[in-house]
């Protein structure tokens, strides 16, 4: 609808509570004057509804609330991808995930500093991938999955969630909170915590307050 009004700085009000398919997707995608989303009061999801919405939009510094509960597949998609502007990301309360419905969602929002906590005790295929990749200034993240079975067998779940080369090198502590010690083995095994773990700094706490 507005993708690519690169002057555009004002979104308008949507306040529709229930979404279709594909109804808000790129909407302002490179909209890269646009500081400030508009409110997304919208609790009843549906497939790709917000995919790419605000992808692109790099001077955008706030982002709007999240409510919804029972996500679809690729809601969230890319929506806030090389928001390069946005310090803080906006809380996610749901803990009923659907395939892909976080994929990419913060990729490359160099700015951002603490990811929201993560709820879900259960994963589901892909409903993670790639959602902090790139996010170079990323210091704090709370993972509460439980259930390693969906974290093993939910495929590409947690597959680069976290990849960006650069923790190595990144001077600032890095604090990863997990349920507990048998999900902290699993992404061990599966490699999903690789360049966190080599940053120096990085530190690995377990809900209990234990430090690995």
């Amino acid at each position: 609808m507005f993708e690519g009004c690169w002057d555009l700085t004002e979104a308008p009000d949507l306040p529709a509570n229930r979404l279709v398919s594909n109804c808000c997707a790129y909407m302002f995608h490179d909209c890269t004057s646009l500081t400030k989303a508009p409110a997304l009061p919208a609790t009843e999801l549906a497939d790709n509804c917000y995919a790419y919405m605000f992808s692109g939009c790099s001077s955008l510094t706030e982002a709007p609330e999240l409510p919804a509960n029972y996500l679809q597949p690729y809601c969230y998609s890319y929506m806030f991808k090389r928001c390069r502007s946005l310090t803080e990301a906006p809380e996610l309360p749901a803990t009923n995930l659907s395939s892909y419905c976080y994929s990419n969602m913060f990729e490359e929002c160099t700015s951002l500093i603490e990811a929201p906590e993560l709820p879900a005790e259960r994963l589901i295929e892909g409903c993670y991938y790639y959602m902090f990749a790139g996010c170079e200034k990323l210091s704090k993240v709370t993972m509460k999955a439980q259930d390693t079975n969906t974290i093993i067998y939910s495929t590409e779940c947690l597959a680069y969630w976290l990849e960006w080369k650069g923790f190595e090198q990144a001077s600032q502590s890095h604090t990863l909170t997990l349920a507990n010690k048998e999900v902290y083995d699993c992404l061990i095994e599966l490699e999903c915590i690789f360049y966190w773990r080599k940053a120096d700094g990085a530190t690995i706490i377990l809900l209990d307050g234990t430090t690995l």
